[in-house]
């Protein structure tokens, strides 16, 4: 689901314990906001440039999504988020709480580098700031570092808008045209079906640290 501009409320993390895994929050964010509201030609052109692909099932789901009033919401800002949960709540549950810190510190630094890597994309894909949407799942380690996400994305620049501001940036009229099984967000989509090169490093997911962790 969509929601508006978050609001800082003191979350629960059992209730989001509880629903975890069965819903996902949408964030809407904007870079630079003021810049990012013209409309760009060039975007219109970059849409030629996608590879073009046969239709399969996948184009048959969306068509009829979009025929009965449903928009797919193009995420382009996804650092694995969810990934955090179980270990999280397994340090909680044996009481190593500076183990759960270190978690948590590794979470928001995550969480930094896929916005410092979706703003990259942006600029190789349409040599601007486009308006950004950011994924997060409901789950412990969100409902606890939620407000400190929020502040360190504001501390980087981020103003946060609607969804419905949000998604009239002119990048987000292009079909990508890319189906992939691994669930890739919109940039990454563009970026396949241009065949564009990547930028140097990225988010890496700290795996070593996040599988170890109160086991």
């Amino acid at each position: 689901m969509t929601c508006p501009p978050p609001q800082r409320n003191n979350f629960s993390m059992r209730q989001f314990n509880k629903a975890a895994g069965s819903v996902l929050l949408s964030l809407t964010l904007q870079v630079n906001a003021k810049a990012n509201t013209n409309a760009n030609p060039a975007d219109a052109a970059n849409a030629n440039a996608t590879v073009k692909v046969a239709p399969t099932i996948d184009d048959r789901i969306r068509n009829f999504l979009w025929q009965h009033g449903y928009r797919v919401a193009e995420v382009t800002i996804d650092f694995g988020d969810y990934i955090w949960n179980e270990p999280y709540v397994r340090c909680l549950d044996h009481g190593k709480f500076a183990d759960a810190k270190s978690l948590e510190d590794s979470y928001i630094e995550t969480s930094l580098e896929g916005l410092r890597r979706s703003r990259s994309l942006s600029q190789i894909l349409f040599h601007r700031e486009i308006n950004h949407l950011l994924l997060v799942h409901i789950g412990a380690m969100n409902a606890h570092a939620m407000d400190r996400l929020l502040t360190e994305y504001e501390r980087a620049g981020v103003e946060f808008i609607s969804f419905d501001e949000a998604v009239r940036d002119t990048a987000y009229e292009i079909d990508p045209e890319w189906l992939n099984r691994e669930g890739m967000n919109f940039l990454d989509q563009l970026m396949e079906a241009r065949a564009l090169k990547y930028p140097a490093g990225g988010p890496g997911i700290p795996q070593a640290v996040i599988e170890n962790a109160c086991g």
